[in-house]
């Protein structure tokens, strides 16, 4: 179920649930500056359901694939943390990259309630909710070329069909490595981002022309299909937000659902189109 942003609830077929990279009240900004950047989901999951997620915590834990506030939202992970222990008398598990420990710290949660993946450390890479494996792997470069990556997450089990596992990276920007290259068969469901978003100080036309850094890579679904040869791709709509502030002007979606569509039918894939807080039964979809 897409909730808007990044934000996703995985229901396995033996009932294990994980919420992923939620934001289900307040706002979205960055640094807490709402003068640079402010945004809320274009179409907004309902309330009884937001209020639902984050009073009721009907999952086995949260997975963060980034520590930036578009996945480890605070307000967010606040309000369930306290709601999580006000209600069940116990700490919710958080699994999250390395970049989000001190964050993550700081708003409560405890060391033997986080697990940290690292999909360079082979002590770290898996680990387990209930019956569902979750493995790291390199996923978006977000500062200097020096910088770590942050996580990129392939999760199996859950009593899914074999070869209907999934794999989810939010910015279209993954390392396609042996240890990647080894899901194909594992994979079935591909959550990616289809439209790009580029950063570029350049008006008009100029700014499709001139170079620009690209924060989100929709073109990178087509290749994602060919890697891992999933049946179907669904399109993370982390673009569709109304925002206000300093930053808007500078970032340009580009791109087409209905041209990463077209691509993907080429390698018998298909794409989902996710309406905000609507169940998806992707294990049922089968290629065209």
């Amino acid at each position: 179920t897409h909730l808007g942003v990044n934000g996703q609830l995985w229901e396995f077929a033996s009932g294990t649930r994980i919420l992923v990279d939620p934001i289900l009240i307040d706002d979205l900004s960055f640094f807490g500056a709402p003068w640079l950047y402010r945004a809320t989901p274009r179409s907004p999951i309902p309330q009884k359901m937001a209020r639902d997620l984050v009073e009721d915590a009907p999952y086995d834990a949260i997975l963060l694939t980034q520590s930036w506030e578009d996945h480890a939202h605070p307000p967010t992970l606040s309000a369930i943390l306290s709601a999580w222990e006000r209600k069940k008398g116990k700490r919710l598990r958080v699994i999250a990259p390395p970049s989000s420990q001190a964050m993550l710290s700081q708003l409560g949660v405890r060391a033997n309630d986080l697990t940290l993946l690292d999909p360079c450390s082979p002590q770290s890479r898996k680990t387990i909710v209930q019956d569902v494996e979750l493995t790291a792997f390199q996923g978006a470069l977000l500062g200097p070329p020096w910088s770590k990556r942050e996580n990129a997450v392939v999760a199996t089990g859950g009593g899914e069909r074999e070869g209907d596992g999934i794999f989810y990276e939010p910015h279209g920007d993954h390392v396609a490595d042996d240890k990647l290259r080894q899901c194909a068969g594992m994979v079935g469901v591909v959550v990616t981002p289809c439209i790009s978003q580029r950063i570029t100080p350049f008006p008009g036309a100029l700014g499709e022309v001139l170079p620009a850094f690209t924060l989100v890579d929709g073109d990178s679904a087509s290749a994602l299909a060919k890697l891992l040869r999933p049946h179907v791709v669904v399109a993370l709509s982390n673009g569709e937000v109304d925002a206000s502030g300093a930053a808007v002007p500078v970032v340009r979606d580009r791109g087409s659902l209905d041209s990463v569509e077209a691509s993907l039918a080429t390698l018998g894939c298909s794409l989902v189109r996710p309406k905000t807080g609507v169940p998806i039964g992707l294990t049922r979809i089968e290629p065209k």
